[in-house]
């Protein structure tokens, strides 16, 4: 017997991408993670891996979709341990579901980047879960200078979005 593949349409992609976005964005968080947890070890981490992360969504607007979905499935597989950063047979990046997966690139500078000035001190899992932070913050950004000041997304928007594929 066959196995059904499910294949989602570039509408089906940007509705489910739309709405993870707004809900990231708007959703508060009472997570005891700390924003300065490399203030003392690497003062600098978190804006390097902002900087590449807006460079690179700034050539290639793919990116912030490419590192949400990364870090998606990183952390939903086993939890956030950058397991889909390993290469090699039996590994979770060789899984047939990752295999479109994107923005290693993108991590993979940051890591040289932060191995440079703070080596042995920032995690890949760290790296991934800032740099899909970013990504959405740049989103956003890119939605509120497109937009306006407003936070919440117009529906229009959506349709916009969905009416260009």
């Amino acid at each position: 017997m066959e196995a059904k593949r499910v294949i989602f349409s570039p509408t089906h992609f940007c509705t489910v991408l739309i709405l993870t976005l707004y809900f990231l964005v708007d959703s508060p968080s009472n997570a005891d993670l700390s924003f300065d947890f490399y203030a003392a070890s690497c003062p600098t981490a978190e804006f390097m891996v902002r900087n590449i992360v807006s460079s690179a969504s700034s050539t290639d607007p793919t990116i912030p979709g490419k590192l949400l979905r990364l870090l998606f499935h990183d952390c939903f597989v086993e939890g956030c341990d950058a397991s889909v950063l390993l290469q090699g047979n039996g590994t979770e990046r060789s899984d047939p579901a990752n295999t479109s997966l994107g923005g290693f690139s993108v991590i993979d500078s940051a890591k040289r980047v932060l191995e440079i000035f703070c080596p042995a001190t920032v995690s890949c899992a760290d790296i991934i879960a800032l740099a899909a932070r970013d990504a959405v913050e740049f989103v956003k950004f890119s939605l509120m200078l497109f937009f306006g000041s407003s936070t919440s997304v117009p529906l229009s928007l959506c349709l916009l979005i969905l009416v260009d594929f």
